[in-house]
């Protein structure tokens, strides 16, 4: 018995010597190092919100024999990627887990772009084109849910927008698409001419250029090539213009630049030169005349006699003076009530289209002074086909507001080989319409609905 004892004592002071808990059938003897590092956590796990910060020492709640900075902790928590994670905690021989859930509760938050979104029935609508702003912690997947719309039909809709997060929160936003035809039409060019200049003049290459299209309000417009003003010759210019939808359309110009030097007109058999001392009697009494002087780099003068309704271009002489009449055309001048004025006038401002007065269109109108212009037969409508059929038949007579209407081909002819400033004089001579004689005036069938609506000196006339 006495021997059984010391042998217990024997493992017991081992035990004990060795600073640990043991149990037996002797009782329990308890013996602890003081200087053991022990600590606690305050839970085993838990669950945080994405995004939300994690620090794992505020877990840690009971420390002994150790500063908890020292604790070894093996934390692989992101915090912006969901799924469950294990953090290891370690201190001597201590060691402790948590179990960290990162999960997603929050729905997505995002904003559409303000006002309408404008599409055409072939283009392809992007997510990322409507959003404005987007945030979550996790991964969002943007899509459009169209809840059986067709958007391939011209219309206003609301486009439904859903935008998704890793957890499957969501968030529903609607936006406002507009949905229109393609535009395939390409701009229209006008104004586009070949032009006569003499060496040294300037041209603005813009000037009388417009560009119009059906739907775009601003088309551009681009211009390829150049002129030389000083070097007598040739020049081709070409214009590009092309509208929102990438339609293009061209045009392209003949600048002639001719030598400033003066090249006499044949004269006409049997007419005399006039010399410009003729007195032209109007019937309010007075006085028009003009002087047969030439100018520098105008080529032509531009007689009207209003009392014939016709139109009389001269040229120059060896001299360079306006003396041999090259060309004559009937025109009608200002009805009743609407004179055309009298006098010599030097024209300015040119435009391919103008809008009229009386709510018409002319083609190729050149101002003579306010409002009194050169330009063609009025169109109801700024398009070729939309002649007004009845005034032109009215041509060699008084039935304009005041302006001098010319044929298409003759107006044009004018616009053309008549520089910017060429001058006019309009008189009234009862007894010669002037020394070629006053044209027969072409006439239009006005029953026939499908030719009257064009100008039968049109070049693009189709008939």
């Amino acid at each position: 018995m006495e021997e059984k004892k010391k042998i217990n004592k024997a493992i017991i002071a081992v035990i004990a010597s060795l600073g640990v808990i043991t149990a037996g059938l002797f009782g329990y003897v308890l013996y602890i190092d003081a200087t053991k590092p022990v600590f606690n956590l305050n839970t085993d796990s838990l669950s945080i919100e994405a995004g939300d910060g994690f620090d794992p020492l505020d877990y840690v709640s009971f420390v002994k024999n150790v500063d908890e900075k020292t604790i070894d902790i093996d934390n692989p928590v992101q915090t912006g990627i969901l799924g469950e994670y294990q953090v290891y905690y370690g201190a001597g021989q201590e060691i402790k887990a948590l179990k960290v859930t990162v999960e997603d509760t929050k729905a997505p938050t995002f904003t559409v772009k303000p006002g309408t979104h404008e599409y055409f029935t072939d283009e392809k609508i992007a997510p990322e084109d409507l959003i404005y702003t987007l945030s979550d912690e996790t991964d969002v997947d943007v899509s459009l849910d169209y809840e059986g719309q067709d958007f391939t039909e011209p219309g206003d809709y609301k486009l439904k927008v859903v935008a998704s997060d890793a957890a499957g929160n969501e968030t529903v936003r609607f936006a406002n698409i507009k949905i229109s035809k393609k535009d395939t039409t390409p701009p229209e060019i006008w104004g586009v001419i070949d032009v006569v200049i003499v060496e040294g003049d300037s041209l603005d290459l813009m000037n009388g250029i417009q560009v119009f299209d059906d739907i775009d309000e601003n088309p551009s417009l681009e211009i390829e090539g150049e002129y030389d003003k000083e070097k007598p010759g040739e020049y081709r210019i070409k214009y590009i213009a092309k509208d929102a939808s990438d339609n293009e359309s061209s045009a392209e110009r003949l600048i002639r630049v001719e030598p400033e030097i003066i090249v006499p007109v044949e004269r006409p058999a049997g007419i005399e030169p006039f010399t410009g001392d003729v007195t032209n009697y109007i019937p309010q009494g007075g006085s028009v005349g003009w002087d047969a002087t030439g100018i520098r780099k105008q080529p032509y003068l531009v007689a009207v006699n209003r009392a014939m309704n016709t139109v009389t271009v001269y040229g120059k002489d060896e001299n360079g003076n306006y003396t041999i009449p090259v060309k004559a055309f009937a025109c009608s001048v200002g009805r009743e009530g609407h004179e055309t004025i009298t006098g010599t006038y030097k024209t300015t401002d040119r435009f391919p289209w103008c809008y009229m007065v009386d709510g018409t269109w002319g083609r190729y109108a050149i101002r003579i002074s306010g409002g009194y212009m050169f330009h063609s037969i009025g169109y109801y409508e700024r398009k070729e086909d939309t002649l007004e059929y009845d005034e032109f038949n009215k041509l060699g007579t008084p039935a304009s507001l005041g302006c001098v209407r010319l044929c298409l081909s003759d107006i044009y002819w004018l616009y053309a080989y008549c520089p910017t400033g060429f001058r006019t004089v309009i008189y009234d001579d009862y007894e010669s319409a002037g020394p070629l004689g006053k044209p027969t005036p072409p006439m239009i069938d006005t029953s026939n609905e499908f030719t009257r609506g064009w100008d039968p000196t049109d070049p693009e006339y189709p008939y």
